[in-house]
């Protein structure tokens, strides 16, 4: 059974569910890192959670979990992916939106964030890296890059992308 870590819980992801009222969903009002889980650890997770808490404070949006809560979510994801892990590893997301509210694009007083974690069996290595290639993140499949129109910035933050168009 796959699990998902849901606002602070462990559940099954068949019971996961998001508020059609999520702003998350409805407008892409969050922010995202993708990590990667091998072994026993999440490769740069200071850095991943630096630039979430990064994402979050530019959008106005109120992370009230710690740190330390959001490495236990991941960690729980990611061993309850293991056994379906070929090679022990998982791509993991951490997913944070505004969380619910009323319709609009104001903000309701008071809203809650939605936390969500997933996770995913690591890509199989590509067998031929293009030019446009770079080794994974954390030694394991090739990644490519994507090219930006050039009158847009590179985000320094990943954000749904309704998030993106409003910066």
């Amino acid at each position: 059974m796959t699990l998902v870590w849901r606002d602070g819980a462990l559940i099954p992801a068949g019971e996961a569910r998001i508020d059609p009222a999520d702003r998350g969903f409805l407008l892409g009002d969050g922010v995202f890192e993708t990590l990667c889980h091998r072994g026993d650890r999440i490769h740069r997770l200071a850095a991943h959670l630096d630039r979430l808490r990064d994402g979050c404070r530019i959008l106005g949006i109120p992370l009230d979990r710690t740190d330390d809560a959001l490495a236990d979510g991941l960690a729980a994801v990611a061993a309850a992916q293991a056994p379906f892990a070929p090679g022990g590893g998982c791509s993991l997301r951490l997913t944070v939106t505004a969380g619910v509210g009323r319709r609009g694009l104001l903000r309701s007083p008071g809203m809650r964030p939605t936390v969500l974690i997933t996770a995913a069996p690591l890509p199989a290595p590509h067998p031929r890296p293009g030019p446009r290639a770079h080794e994974g993140p954390c030694g394991g499949a090739p990644m490519s890059l994507t090219t930006l129109p050039p009158d847009r910035p590179e985000p320094a933050r990943r954000v749904l992308r309704a998030a993106y168009d409003a910066l």
